[in-house]
């Protein structure tokens, strides 16, 4: 029995917890973390193997766990072969509705950086269960679920993932750099990819940062073409199929 982890849970909600403005929320969050992690280092327990999809997960799960064998196996992806576009300056986020940390990411853009943006742009907006009405207002453009992920992608130019809290790898930032685009995102939005800010991504912390990235990316054409080409050479070197494929085998066969 080997166990795929895509995230230690209770970290994302003592995350959310740390950040929790009411007090009563704060201690809700705090007690189903607590029971998340003791249901989360039971479970784990009982397994013969662990595919850690990051090395910080990794790391907390070997400080917790003794004789269980561990490897650290990131998620495979297939680059995209057709040409991106990269005259499209218009922004967008794509992302479920129904995760907490897409959530505050998004009221985050909207509340915080968007108010520092002095250009005219264009955001556009996608997810599974996401509400339409709360964001009914320019420049921010909302799809909706979208019935293709990767069209929806390759339909605009520069992808937003301006995430704040969360565990593991982060898949979003991965399927985005395989379609060679050009990317801002937070330190938080990076974690668990060994990316370098301004070669593969732009990583902005700070609403004035995020908002100077986004006005810096709409007028250079240039960095954009050069951050989407290094994000799809940095997807092919370190997360191709076959690579990682190779890997899991030789993971499960030493067991």
């Amino acid at each position: 029995l080997i166990v795929r982890t895509h995230n230690i849970e209770h970290h994302l909600w003592e995350q959310q917890a740390s950040t929790c403005e009411s007090s009563l929320k704060k201690i809700y969050l705090k007690k189903l973390a607590k029971q998340l992690k003791k249901y989360e280092l039971k479970s784990l327990q009982h397994v013969d193997g662990i595919m850690a999809i990051s090395k910080s997960d990794a790391d907390f799960m070997e400080k917790v766990l003794s004789g269980i064998p561990m490897e650290i196996i990131p998620t495979s992806f297939a680059t995209d072969t057709k040409e991106t576009d990269y005259e499209s300056s218009d922004f967008y986020f794509l992302g479920a509705m129904d995760w907490q940390p897409n959530i505050e990411g998004v009221d985050w853009l909207k509340s915080a950086v968007l108010p520092l943006i002095t250009q005219e742009v264009d955001i556009h907006l996608a997810g599974k269960r996401m509400s339409c009405e709360e964001y009914a207002e320019q420049p921010i453009h909302c799809h909706g679920e979208v019935e293709s992920a990767t069209d929806f992608i390759r339909a605009h130019g520069i992808c937003l993932i301006p995430i704040r809290s969360g565990s593991g790898i982060k898949i979003k930032l991965l399927e985005n750099m395989a379609l060679g685009k050009p990317i801002i995102t937070t330190n938080e939005g990076a974690r668990g990819v060994n990316v370098e800010h301004n070669k593969h991504v732009i990583i902005a912390d700070t609403p004035a940062e995020f908002a100077e990235a986004m006005s810096r990316l709409k007028k250079d054409q240039n960095k954009r073409i050069e951050l989407g080409t290094a994000a799809r050479s940095f997807v092919i070197d370190n997360f191709g199929e076959e690579k990682i494929s190779n890997r899991i085998f030789e993971f499960i066969t030493s067991i």
